[in-house]
């Protein structure tokens, strides 16, 4: 996995955290894990105007994606 890389989620929770992205830096090399945040359908969050600076959003296959959790 690369930083800053979007994967799609291996997991069971597809429906609701269908990406995942990477954010793992090389300091953190030496674990035998990855940290990564969910990325979930923006569709689902009413607002995100309040913080929308410190939520990122994605378009992946031309849908939008964020980082929020419900």
């Amino acid at each position: 996995m690369a930083r800053f890389s979007i994967y799609q989620n291996p997991e069971d929770k597809t429906k609701t955290t269908p990406y995942l992205l990477d954010v793992q830096t090389d300091l953190l090399s030496g674990l035998n894990a990855r940290v990564v945040i969910p990325l979930r359908k923006s569709g689902q969050y009413k607002s995100l105007s309040s913080s929308q600076d410190l939520i990122p959003s994605f378009v992946i296959h031309g849908k939008g994606f964020c980082s929020r959790h419900a």
